[in-house]
Parts: structure tokens; C-alpha cells; sequence
């Protein structure tokens, strides 16, 4: 299988490859052996992120959230941009290069499995050449923090854990057939509302301002403020902190960290903090909520 690029992790960084013993439980289990993840990452600003692959014997995607990159394969050369998805098809070689003044920053999965080509099919006939111009997606963001977080944070090598981000990414791939590409990316409206939560949904394990959140739709802070309160009947921030405490359920549900570590994932290093919120968001503390018999 194709394997990823040697660029140099940064602090912020992940790359995961599975050991391969996990990979051949997932081929004989009937509930992976179809589509699987083998290797999966993050890139924050990928400067000098560069990858040559002549032989290509897997599927790979790598969404780009910001930044820009050349990527080339069948004889062209495609500029990528914010919002872009690169799906380079198993047999295509292919090259890319991440922009030297703005250095792409993408999520990035290699998979395989006996019906990955079925799964894909749809995906061929989005694009004109390996890049899809869907836009930045709040739940397609979510849901690559949440692939590469429960793979390359299964220290314990669980094959559950495993088995459902091999679930997870056939979703996401069943979801990219309900997305319409955009036709080029001045359709984007000024105030661009998926944009703003794909935003929030990168920001999720830290902090982010309302400056930060107008920058992206080239308003001031106070006009972004009054226009999302408008759209949504709530303040950016209140909905930032409702994201990050439904991920707090997402950790405590799935995981088995304690509420101190759960709290310094999303960002909060005060778990008495962290514990008054979530309480105020959700109605009860964590530690009640892990104590709840849920269903």
C-alpha cells in the first residue's frame, strides 16, 4: 500500500500509519474488510510539503482547509485552494507541492479495502481531474478530526476503535455524494455560514475569537457578530463553546480519558472551568454525564 510522505511532523501535526497486524485484521473482519483507513494525519501548514508517488496502490484524500497547493497527475497541473478535496483514485501516480507563501494545511487519509473502488465510484463523476471544489464543510471537518483523533489516539490498539473509524470513513465518503461542487470560488456568499462552522470545527481542541471568525468572511467583528446572531438567533462564541462541549460527550462516550484529560483536549486547562461549562451547556456535570445510563 501507498505509504505517506516523510515531510517532518510538526508540533501541532499528526501522521498515523496502523502496525501491520492491524491491518490484516481489518481485510478479515466483515465489518472493515470492505473500506478501511491504513493511514491517516494532519498537516498545519505544510510548508514545504512536497510528494512524488509513480506507483499509487491505494485511495487517498486530503482535504485542504486552508492554504493553497499544486497537485499534478494524468499529464495536468491543478491548483488547490481552501475548501478543495484531492482524490487521487488507486493506479494514478501523482505528484503535490504545498504553496511556498501559503503552505496548504490538510486532513489526509490513505485507505483501501475489497469495495473501495464501489465506494468511490460516485466521486469520479463530481470532478473534472482529481480536485473537487466542494467548499469548507462543517460535518466533513468534524468528522476527519474525529477519523484521525480515534486512530492515531488508540494507544491500546483496540480493533473496535479501528473497526469504527473504518465505519466512520465509509460515511464520509457516502456523504461526499450528497455534496454539490461549487462552480468556482467567487459563489461563495460574503457571509458564508459552513464556512464559518468548518472554521470553529478546526478550532475545536483550542481557542478562537470573533476576529478570527470575521477575517475569514472579511467583515469586522462587529457586523460578523450582528449577521450570524441574525442567521443563527445566537452569538458565534455561545455556538463555539455548544460545538466543544458536544465533543466533550463525543470523548467521554468513546474514551477513556478522565475528565482532567478530556477537559485539556478541547483546549481547557482549568477542569473546574471546563466542568462549570459543560454543566452550564449541558445540564449536568461530566461526571454525572459518564455516570448516566444512557439509551
Amino acid at each position: 500500500m501507498s505509504k505517506p510522505s516523510n515531510w517532518p511532523i510538526t508540533e501541532k501535526a499528526i501522521r498515523f500509519i496502523m502496525p501491520a497486524a492491524t491491518v490484516a485484521a481489518l481485510v478479515k473482519h466483515p465489518l472493515s474488510s470492505d473500506l478501511f483507513p491504513h493511514a491517516v494525519g494532519y498537516y498545519p501548514s505544510a510548508h514545504g510539503h512536497v510528494m512524488n508517488r509513480a506507483v499509487h496502490d491505494d485511495w487517498l484524500f486530503l482535504y485542504c482547509v486552508q492554504g493553497k497547493a499544486t497537485v499534478a497527475a494524468d499529464g495536468r497541473e491543478y491548483s488547490v485552494s481552501k475548501g478543495d478535496l484531492v482524490f487521487l483514485p488507486n493506479g494514478l501516480p501523482h505528484s503535490y507541492r504545498a504553496s511556498e507563501k501559503e503552505p496548504w494545511t490538510i486532513y489526509w487519509v490513505h485507505f483501501t479495502g475489497k469495495k473501495a473502488a464501489n465506494y468511490v465510484a460516485h466521486l469520479s463523476r463530481l470532478a473534472h481531474g482529481p480536485v473537487l471544489p466542494i467548499g469548507l464543510r462543517q460535518k466533513l471537518v468534524a468528522d476527519f478530526i474525529e477519523l484521525v483523533d480515534i486512530a492515531a489516539k488508540n494507544t491500546d490498539n483496540n480493533l473496535h476503535k479501528f473497526i469504527y473509524a473504518a465505519n466512520l470513513l465509509k460515511q464520509m465518503i457516502c456523504y461526499l455524494s450528497l455534496i454539490k461542487p461549487r462552480a468556482d470560488s467567487t459563489s461563495d456568499t460574503p457571509f458564508n455560514l459552513e464556512q464559518v462552522h468548518a472554521l470553529m470545527q478546526q478550532e475545536i481542541e483550542g481557542s478562537i475569537n470573533l476576529d478570527t471568525l470575521a477575517a475569514g468572511c472579511g467583515m469586522s467583528k462587529f457586523y460578523f457578530a450582528k449577521r450570524y446572531k441574525q442567521v443563527t438567533g445566537t452569538s458565534p462564541i455561545a455556538h463555539f463553546i455548544n460545538i466543544k462541549m458536544a465533543r466533550a460527550c463525543r470523548l467521554i462516550d468513546i474514551g477513556d480519558k478522565s475528565i482532567t484529560e478530556t477537559a485539556y483536549a478541547l483546549g481547557y486547562l482549568d477542569t473546574y472551568y471546563f466542568s462549570r461549562i459543560f454543566k452550564k451547556v449541558i445540564g449536568i456535570s461530566p461526571r454525572q454525564y459518564r455516570n448516566l445510563n444512557k439509551g
